[in-house]
């Protein structure tokens, strides 16, 4: 082997190596703002985390791995820039289908919220992939709040009595019709911080401000729904559905506020335990007969 060859291997080398360790360094970075950003928003600190999702979402700016690019996604979508983040995940839905045909995969279990509501799923399943989540439209559920509750009025589910706004000064006359307490929530996907319960009208000034005007949420603050506050227990109950058939699962109940005795704002939940004390065998067999009657469930 020549010196110049040898040379020019340890030159590639110690190029790949920079280049490895600049990538990690930048992923290391961004995780980081990311981990950060998800304590502000426990802490009740929505603008804060948003700027820094923006910094997660810039460190991994010159990184084309589907690691890097679904990290900024969810970097943009989190603070605010959702059209850019659905965007990336359509780079990112043709990489994966790529990869899974190469791998031969034959199951996708789809978890995070964004890249379900972008339609991950549904390019999976395009692929002759099997996939387990929900589709862009089913997702649509979880990822528009206006969506879901128009949903719910439309198919007479009950829900507590609400209105939508995409103007504050409206929503805010609305606030002073329903009274306090009441639920001022954005529109948008925000990481499980965008309902907010207001024990007061100035806190639900304060609360349509921070989504629609001081755009805490981003675009997913543009629109609001403000609803009636309901008192008692809050219970999850699971089931396994595929447009035609459901299979109940089981209950849950998670904890939504910072501070014990229920106090400070919701943080998306701070832990979640099952069985669900209340949620006795009565109470399932109506829930069972109340989806059995409109759809057909099997349990």
């Amino acid at each position: 082997m020549t010196r110049t060859l040898r040379w020019s291997m340890a030159a590639a080398l110690a190029a790949g190596l920079s280049a490895g360790c600049t990538y990690y360094n930048a992923m290391w970075s961004a995780k980081r703002h990311a981990s950060d950003a998800r304590q502000l928003e426990r802490r009740g600190q929505p603008a804060d985390a948003r700027a820094r999702w923006a910094q997660a979402a810039a460190r991994t700016k010159a990184w084309q791995t589907e690691d890097a690019l679904v990290l900024r996604a969810e970097g943009l979508a989190y603070s605010g820039a959702c059209r850019d983040a659905a965007a990336l995940l359509t780079r990112v839905r043709a990489s994966i289908q790529d990869w899974t045909r190469r791998e031969r995969i034959d199951l996708a279990v789809v978890g995070p919220e964004v890249p379900l509501v972008a339609g991950l799923a549904d390019r999976l399943a395009e692929g002759g992939i099997t996939v387990f989540g929900p589709s862009a439209r089913a997702a649509a559920i979880e990822g528009s709040k206006v969506f879901a509750k128009d949903l719910m009025r439309r198919h007479s589910i009950p829900t507590a009595r609400f209105e939508t706004f995409d103007d504050p000064g409206h929503a805010r006359r609305y606030c002073r019709d329903l009274g306090a307490p009441l639920v001022v929530k954005a529109d948008g996907l925000a990481a499980g911080k965008g309902a907010i319960v207001c024990e007061s009208l100035e806190e639900a000034d304060a609360a349509i401000a921070d989504c629609m005007e001081r755009k805490a949420f981003g675009v997913s603050g543009a629109r609001v729904v403000v609803e009636e506050f309901m008192r008692g227990e809050e219970v999850s109950f699971f089931a396994l559905a595929n447009g035609h058939d459901a299979i109940a699962l089981a209950a849950a109940q998670d904890h939504k506020t910072i501070f014990d005795g229920d106090r400070g704002p919701n943080t998306g939940g701070m832990g979640a335990f099952s069985p669900v004390g209340v949620f006795d065998e009565a109470l399932e067999k109506r829930v069972k007969q109340l989806e059995g009657a409109r759809e057909g469930v099997t349990t």
